[in-house]
């Protein structure tokens, strides 16, 4: 049947309705299917307890037990240096004044001895008439007093020092009357005596200098006498005492930032400044940040802080934060100034699970969700020794966990058969990116635990055996009571009849006697 214009014109109009309709449910369904698969939203800095008082350019350093330690430095830029030495606790924000040093220095470097003694490093000082000194000031913890050590080959300021495996404390570039050095010196603290290692291949100051195990990389800085800051990635070897150029860079030219390798074994680059006056103090720090992934190279753009900050400090807590705190900065209200302020961002909130008991010869499953914030990591590596409550060593695992994409990774630890009950801690001493460059690790927690002993199917026999071999001695003790009361009642039979013979006999004898007797009388 033919169709008339009209008609067809009105089928034309109901299959376009019919596309606009399917287009725009497939656009809502992607909307909402966008919607349901967001991704949770990304950290952000929070305010941490301020400082007790302004500062920068102060050497500091961090201790195990989440302290950082904050020494000389400057509340200003026309303020004399300081002789402050003070404490803050990067858990509960306490920060608390320590004994004041024999010498206010700033640009001074920190590094702790394996003794647990902080020595702090060269530095500045305007009124003294070397002004680059090579003090290295002593700070005992445990008695909260100071003392002097052997000086430096050469002093410097806005150094760099860092403790490392070897027990060496390793001072790299600064700066000094004689220009940019990229010395490299080495401060024995058992000895107190100094050494001197290969120069860097660029001479560097307000670079960052960051512990990879074994090896030490050094982070942009500049060089003002050629007007010069640097995005490369230099590397030294600590064994071999030689240097080398990383082909990685920095995202941009970066100096006066501070830098600390995290819980998640991602470098963090905070503030500074950027570009070829980086190192200046003629206009505030950014408040940009970057990570450095150690296991790809790659760098990560972070959330920027609420405050630029350069020639800051910065440390983690024990809750998986990185904490920024003081430097120098910039406010189009106030002008440039020190701050007090503190800042703090969750790159890792740790949870675990496991169960309190298992038994010998089972599995425990532990769960480590790590809630990496930034790390792009996929596998890692993971050591566990297995201890029992006193210490004693039991067993060692080397286990890989899957984390990509926020996946938690599921630990299974096989307990030995022979186990005893009792309690037992397995300890994740050793956890680090699988092909992560470089030898650190972290001891990412203890998990405690009880143990009942299950008996084993040898064991089962062989107490099933014993059981079989008591019952045999049992029966064999039967038949021996047995036999003896066989042997017995045969005695017995025997004096039986004996006795009735002899009863018999004695009858006989009686009636004879008798039948003799009546027979007299008769």
């Amino acid at each position: 049947m033919p169709v008339n214009g009209g008609e067809l014109l009105i089928m034309r109009k109901q299959i376009a309705f019919l596309i606009m309709a399917a287009m725009l449910f497939s656009i809502v369904a992607g909307t909402i299917g966008e919607q349901t698969e967001a991704a949770e939203p990304e950290p952000e800095w929070v305010a941490g307890a301020p400082l007790a008082y302004p500062i920068y350019l102060a050497a500091w350093v961090q201790d195990a037990d989440n302290n950082m330690y904050i020494f000389g430095g400057r509340s200003s830029l026309t303020s004399p240096e300081t002789d402050n030495a003070s404490r803050y606790d990067l858990d509960t924000g306490e920060h608390v004044r320590l004994a004041s040093m024999p010498q206010g220095v700033s640009g001074a470097g920190a590094a702790i001895g394996d003794d647990g003694r902080i020595f702090v490093i060269g530095g500045r000082n305007a009124s003294d008439p070397a002004v680059y000194l090579d003090l290295v000031q002593i700070y005992d913890p445990a008695t909260d007093s100071w003392e002097m050590g052997a000086p430096m080959p050469e002093g410097a300021t806005v150094l760099n020092a860092l403790s490392m495996s070897d027990g060496l404390i390793y001072v790299i570039g600064g700066t000094n009357f004689g220009g940019v050095t990229g010395n490299v010196q080495i401060y024995d603290p058992a000895a107190d005596s100094w050494s001197l290692g290969s120069d860097m291949v660029v001479p560097c100051y307000a670079g960052s200098a960051i512990d990879t195990g074994g090896s030490i990389l050094y982070l942009g800085g500049s060089n003002p006498d050629f007007i010069t800051t640097y995005q490369h990635v230099l590397v030294y070897s600590q064994g071999d005492d030689w240097w080398w150029t990383h082909s990685m860079e920095l995202p941009e030219k970066i100096a006066s930032a501070s830098s600390i390798v995290a819980q998640d074994l991602m470098v963090y680059i905070t503030g500074g400044g950027r570009g070829d006056n980086a190192y200046g103090t003629n206009w505030g720090g950014v408040t940009g940040c970057y990570a450095l992934d150690l296991s790809t190279g790659d760098f990560l753009e972070l959330p920027e802080m609420s405050v630029g900050r350069k020639y800051h400090m910065a440390g983690t807590d024990s809750q998986g934060n990185i904490v920024v705190l003081g430097g120098y900065t910039y406010d189009p209200s106030i002008g440039y100034f020190t701050t007090t302020s503190v800042e703090k961002l969750r790159v890792m909130d740790l949870q675990v699970e496991s169960a309190d008991e298992v038994g010998s010869g089972e599995v425990l499953t532990v769960k480590l969700d790590l809630n990496l914030a930034f790390a792009p990591y996929e596998m890692m590596e993971i050591s566990v020794r297995l201890k029992s409550s006193d210490g004693a060593f039991v067993e060692h695992y080397m286990l890989r966990g899957y984390v990509a994409e926020g996946s938690p990774a599921y630990c299974r630890l096989s307990m030995p058969q022979d186990l005893p009950s009792g309690d037992y801690v397995a300890e994740f001493y050793k956890v680090y990116p699988y092909n992560y460059w470089g030898s650190r690790s972290i001891y990412l927690t203890d998990v405690e635990f009880s143990v009942v002993h299950q008996p084993s199917i040898g064991e089962r026999m062989d107490s099933q055996q014993g059981a079989i071999d008591a019952l045999q001695d049992q029966v064999e003790g039967l038949q021996e009571d047995l036999s003896a009361a066989d042997d017995k009642l045969g005695s017995m039979a025997t004096n039986l009849l004996l006795v009735m013979v002899l009863v018999i006999i004695a009858v006989i004898v009686a009636v004879v006697v008798l039948f003799l007797s009546l027979r007299r009388k008769s």
